[in-house]
């Protein structure tokens, strides 16, 4: 999803704000525009636990804690071994300089 906010039209009515900060912070992923916020931070949570029809409790709890781990963690400006899982998973997600970068 976030790919398609850097669309002409999408990064500049949606997206933009977002790109105001050049070095990542934990509030710059606050700093979206609602629409945004909605589409990409709070369906990417939600969509695996209602996709997978998952309906326990704890199961919800841990995917919604790993995300929002993983958002503040790409955007603490940090990269932190052996508790950040782009340090286990580079070729998966992300780190901090890849991140500032992409800012």
């Amino acid at each position: 999803i976030h790919y398609l906010f850097h669309t002409r039209w999408l990064y500049k009515h949606i997206h933009r704000k977002h790109h105001l900060f050049k070095q990542s912070t934990g509030i710059v992923f606050v700093l979206a525009n609602p629409w945004e916020s909605l589409l990409q931070n709070q369906l990417a949570v939600w969509f695996v636990p209602i996709f997978f029809k998952e309906k326990h409790l704890f199961t919800i709890c841990l995917w919604i804690f790993i995300r929002v781990y993983q958002i503040i963690n790409t955007h603490s400006g940090y990269d932190l071994p052996y508790i950040s899982p782009q340090y286990y998973f580079p070729w998966l997600m992300s780190g901090r300089l890849q991140h500032d970068y992409h800012h």
